[in-house]
């Protein structure tokens, strides 16, 4: 063997410890997440405009609820009995009217374009949907100002309190 070969031959032998070294082996790592049934909600306003109790005519309107939930999510949506609720007003069946000063004017909200199928406040009755996406859905509410009332010349406002439960 001549020198030069001999020399190859050991420098190849001291990186053989190396190449050893570069060895691999593999493990696993978990991954995790949990994701939660949650919901939002809002609403546009309800504005029915000018009511006349001369002609005793009913005035219709909409207003939209702007109801976002997890993909899924079971919710139940209910609209309260209002600031000012009539007398018997219960939340199966509540007796709704708008107040200005000590004045009242009835209407009632519904969950048909019929205005058949009034929307109370019972999350076991009333409006039960199951979220399809988790984009914003938008949920009408019908209003209607029962006609032939008897009321004062005024701005008559009430408040509801739209809740999602899920």
């Amino acid at each position: 063997m001549n020198i030069k070969t001999v020399s190859i031959v050991a420098f190849a032998a001291l990186l053989a410890p190396e190449i050893a070294l570069a060895a691999t082996t593999a493990g696993n790592m978990a991954v995790s997440a949990s994701v939660s049934n949650t919901c939002t909600i809002s609403s546009s306003e309800m504005a029915f405009g000018a009511y006349d109790p001369i002609t005793g005519t009913a005035v219709d309107t909409t207003a939209a609820l702007s109801v976002t939930c997890t993909q899924g999510t079971a919710e139940a949506i209910t609209l309260g009995q209002g600031v000012t609720p009539g007398a018997g007003s219960t939340d199966a069946a509540p007796v709704r009217q708008m107040a200005s000063g000590s004045n009242r004017l009835g209407y009632q909200l519904f969950s048909d374009a019929g205005r058949t199928v009034v929307w109370g406040n019972d999350p076991t009755t009333d409006v039960e949907r199951v979220a399809a996406t988790s984009a914003v859905e938008n949920v009408m509410v019908y209003g209607r100002i029962t006609g032939s009332q008897a009321a004062v010349a005024g701005a008559y406002t009430d408040t509801i309190v739209a809740t999602v439960t899920f």
